[in-house]
């Protein structure tokens, strides 16, 4: 498979209150910039996100109302969101920026040159993951 790969990348706006929200979309959207098509699929137990995601880029983020919802559910919502258009492949990665999203290009390139139906990428040490970000996995 050569062609480019159309790419949904789910993630939830939980463990995020160290920084404010609309810093952490720019950024996320700016390392997913490299990758044509990629389009961000932000579910959140707040309300309020979704007027942040409007005003910063319509096109590339979609808000997924999750009120009340857990971390592991508004990722099943984001994901059936997702779901709905036409991707080739679909990641999950956090919004907290412990994990630069242009990890995600070597996997696109496993699945466009391989015949892999899913790649796993882990930032744990213990499985050969980097040693960065905030919290226990890191110290940055």
């Amino acid at each position: 498979m050569t062609d480019l790969l159309r790419l949904a990348v789910v993630s939830c706006a939980y463990d995020t209150g160290f920084t404010p929200l609309a810093p952490q979309i720019e950024a996320r959207l700016a390392q997913l910039a490299p990758i044509d098509g990629a389009r961000l699929y932000l579910a959140s137990p707040d309300d309020a996100f979704t007027h942040v995601v409007q005003r910063i880029d319509a096109e590339r983020v979609r808000a997924v109302p999750a009120p009340g919802a857990s971390k592991g559910r508004a990722r099943r919502l984001a994901l059936a969101e997702a779901l709905k258009e036409d991707f080739d492949a679909f990641a999950y990665i956090n919004l907290n920026l412990k994990v630069d999203a242009s990890y995600l290009q070597p996997a696109l390139q496993i699945l466009q040159t391989t015949d892999a139906a899913a790649v796993v990428g882990t930032r744990s040490p213990q499985e050969g993951g980097a040693h960065i970000g905030q919290g226990w996995l890191g110290d940055r």
